[in-house]
């Protein structure tokens, strides 16, 4: 069954876009994949913006980007996507789950708190239905034990906690492009950090070492 809208859900600007791109003959990290990436860096407010295959392939390169691997830690929450804690599992990595906020279904800071070993390397919060939380107070928790902190903001284009965007508060954060999720590519996912460095570690591990057009 056709799901009616009252506009049309792409538009003949969209199909022109595709259709210019299929005719470019550059189908895959072009000119108009660059120019995404800056766009999106300017819109959440951070220095780089890089472009994934999809949102589980950008967590699991933010992991390997931060170096957390096998004998590592991640607090994820106890309510989530499944790819939140794969990811983890795809790093080698042991996700360990903390309760939620009973309010705001999202990662509750004293829970986490809590869960802190000595093995934690990072604290993974999903802003859940696109609702960020209590940003502050974790990325404040994550610089007092020296852990990183990530944000799954697979849903949360264009949310703001604090008057501050989603996506900037962690040392890295994911934003998913699948038919579900605000924005669109039919697939794809994004990575957006205030870390150059990590960066391009990001687009290396996207193109297995490769540093120029292959």
């Amino acid at each position: 069954m056709q799901i009616p809208f009252s506009e049309p859900w792409i538009t003949e600007a969209e199909v022109q876009a595709a259709s210019d791109v299929v005719r470019s003959g550059w189908l895959s990290q072009g000119k108009k994949v660059e120019e995404f990436e800056r766009c999106f860096t300017q819109y959440v407010g951070v220095t780089d913006a890089v472009a994934m295959f999809n949102g589980t392939v950008a967590l699991h390169a933010i992991l390997l980007g931060l170096g957390i691997s096998a004998g590592d830690e991640v607090i994820v929450p106890s309510l989530t996507f499944i790819s939140t804690v794969t990811s983890v599992i795809h790093a080698q990595a042991t996700p360990i789950f903390a309760d939620i906020d009973d309010h705001t279904l999202c990662l509750d800071p004293q829970d986490v708190a809590a869960k802190i070993t000595p093995r934690t390397a990072a604290v993974m919060t999903m802003h859940y239905g696109g609702q960020p939380y209590a940003l502050d107070n974790l990325v404040q928790l994550c610089r007092r034990k020296g852990l990183a902190f990530i944000e799954d903001a697979a849903e949360a284009h264009g949310a703001h906690w604090q008057g501050e965007m989603a996506g900037s508060f962690g040392d890295a954060a994911m934003f998913s492009f699948t038919p579900t999720k605000n924005i669109t590519c039919g697939e794809g996912g994004m990575v957006t950090t205030g870390d150059s460095a990590l960066a391009e570690r990001l687009r290396l591990l996207r193109s297995h070492g490769v540093d120029r057009p292959y």
